[in-house]
């Protein structure tokens, strides 16, 4: 009578199981979360028809448009030329400026707080100028900054006259990191940048200084 009992109890635990599992299935096949009826929802729906597209788009906001840098006329006559500064802050001497290379580290830089700093190029001989390119790293990471300078010139290297008076120029990288300075046609031996102010550093800075004459 006791096996009776034991297997009459097994049988009723198994039924109730079995119930409970095909109530679980029919609540798994009918039952739908919250979120998924929503998406389900055609009034919910936003159909977009994709582009026909050979090349990746970009949208026109995001679009910068090529930089395309000023080449004064003439030559560039300081290209390898001797160069002295006023000053220069660690490594970053004045000889770097004529150095055809504008990346990295080849740069000057005068002194921390040394306002007026300046820095020469002496050309091998006298010759008609008539404009500087001024330009620093023309990589994002030398954020956008303003520098202040005049450009004067030399017959004998000692004695200056003013071409360009004091004025505060741009140099950002979307644009190249550079500027151009333009003047009046002179004969110089040397050209000379004297730097007053600089958003970016607490000397003026080069990375190449070009000179633009016959």
């Amino acid at each position: 009578m006791k096996e009776n009992a034991r297997r009459s109890g097994f049988e009723k635990i198994n039924l109730i199981l079995a119930v409970v599992l095909a109530m679980l299935i029919i609540i798994g096949i009918f039952y739908q979360a919250p979120a998924v009826r929503q998406e389900m929802n055609v009034e919910n729906l936003t159909v977009v028809a994709a582009p026909e597209q050979a090349v990746s788009q970009e949208h026109p906001d995001f679009i910068q448009a090529e930089f395309v840098p000023v080449i004064p006329a003439g030559s560039n006559v300081a290209l390898g030329m001797k160069v002295e500064a006023s000053s220069f802050e660690a490594t970053f001497t004045p000889r770097k400026v004529t150095d055809g290379n504008a990346g990295g580290v080849s740069y000057w830089e005068g002194a921390k707080d040394s306002y007026p700093n300046w820095i020469a190029v002496e050309l091998e001989e006298a010759r008609t100028v008539h404009a500087v390119r001024i330009l620093l790293n023309p990589q994002n990471i030398w954020g956008r900054r303003e520098q202040t300078f005049a450009v004067e010139v030399s017959g004998d290297g000692e004695t200056y006259a003013e071409v360009a008076a004091e004025a505060t120029y741009v140099f950002d990288p979307d644009l190249g990191n550079e500027t151009v300075v333009e003047f009046d046609p002179a004969m110089a031996t040397s050209v000379r940048l004297i730097f007053t102010a600089n958003t970016g550093s607490g000397g003026g800075q080069v990375a190449e200084l070009e000179v633009y004459g016959e």
